[in-house]
């Protein structure tokens, strides 16, 4: 059995999750609402139109969620006994990353918000907060169970698969 699997962002404020059903979904810890409405504070690795556009895309999805929050309360908060404004994370996700045809195995975060990620359908996919469609991907010849982008320079990244 496949477990899910999750990963902070560098500055701890995103959470990128994935598993079973072939989505990345991104989640945004409460904590993070300063940093998004003005997204430069975020991580100075930022052009200033993905600030813009992450900027603006935050800010409608918490429009969006505190209408839908002040309508409902989630039902896994519910089930903890947690009261909405207890829960660390929004209850919807920020985005979902959708592109993969299997189910996904890694994901790893670079300093400026890129997400790569690896899955059973033999591709490695790089993606940027700032899009919502996979900005390239590449292939192996089986599941590719392991990435990282490299620690000083996130222009690179390695990948490990099950083809040696």
């Amino acid at each position: 059995m496949i477990n899910d699997l999750n990963r902070f962002s560098p500055d701890g404020h995103l959470l990128a999750t994935g598993g079973q059903d072939s989505l990345v979904k991104i989640w945004a810890l409460k904590t993070a609402e300063i940093y998004f409405n003005d997204c430069s504070r975020l991580t100075s690795n930022l052009t200033k139109q993905q600030t813009e556009i992450l900027t603006n895309r935050f800010q409608e999805f918490h429009q969006e969620t505190l209408s839908d929050t002040q309508t409902s309360t989630t039902t896994i908060n519910t089930k903890l006994g947690l009261h909405e404004n207890q829960a660390p994370l929004y209850p919807k996700p920020f985005c979902e990353l959708k592109g993969h045809q299997a189910s996904v195995l890694d994901v790893a975060w670079s300093k400026s918000l890129f997400v790569l990620s690896s899955s059973m359908d033999k591709t490695v996919r790089l993606w940027h907060l700032s899009r919502s469609e996979c900005l390239c991907f590449f292939r192996h010849i089986d599941f590719v169970s392991a990435i990282a982008f490299h620690p000083r320079d996130d222009r690179y990244f390695v990948s490990a698969s099950l083809d040696g």
